[in-house]
């Protein structure tokens, strides 16, 4: 009778701890994805203005090459000597992950998202930081047309957390502005590219 007495106590504590204990893996893998990203980005931006150089957040489309996403962050190899101010328009290599013309801004070169987390995004393929401090989706800081982005996300769901992380003109200001838990994002049904 004691032993069956102990066994339904261990099972209802394990019944009540261990969900738990996923749950906080859980918010905790989204929390580190999110703020890789965001720390990311923001290097982006910080360094495209101090060094008045155009650098990219470019995400590789290629699944074979690498596990399913992962991203880059570089700078235009005409801004190797600053201010130079303009470059030759033929060598952006839109979507050309593996370009020459681009230079790792980081030593981990590639950044790679982990394979259990479920990724949904409306962000494009690339993201150019401009030496004026906001995000474009064209390179051509030369162009009367170029526009700011408009406001895009993107969100990381693991078992049962999520995080969704807000990517503006100006980048990604306060932590409190990414880290709220999400149930369903809008409008967040695949990975465009």
């Amino acid at each position: 009778m004691e032993l069956l007495a102990g066994l339904a106590l261990i099972s209802i504590v394990s019944s009540i701890v261990l969900p738990g204990i996923a749950n906080f893996y859980s918010g905790l893998q989204v929390k580190t994805e999110g703020e890789i990203f965001v720390q990311n980005v923001r290097l982006a931006r910080y360094k495209a203005i101090g060094e008045q150089a155009v650098y990219r957040l470019i995400f590789d489309t290629d699944p074979v090459v690498t596990p399913p996403l992962a991203y880059r962050v570089q700078t235009h190899a005409a801004y190797d000597d600053p201010p130079i101010g303009t470059y030759d328009s033929g060598s952006y290599d839109d979507g050309d992950y593996n370009s020459t013309n681009w230079f790792d801004a980081i030593e981990a070169e590639e950044i790679i998202f982990d394979t259990g987390t479920e990724i949904k995004t409306n962000l494009p393929q690339v993201l150019y930081f401009w030496p004026n401090g906001q995000i474009y989706t064209d390179p051509d800081i030369n162009s009367p047309f170029a526009t700011p982005i408009p406001e895009y996300y993107i969100a990381f769901s693991y078992g049962s957390a999520g995080i969704k992380v807000v990517v503006t003109p100006m980048g990604i200001f306060s932590s409190e502005s990414y880290a709220a838990d999400i149930v369903d994002a809008e409008d967040d049904s695949e990975v465009l590219w």
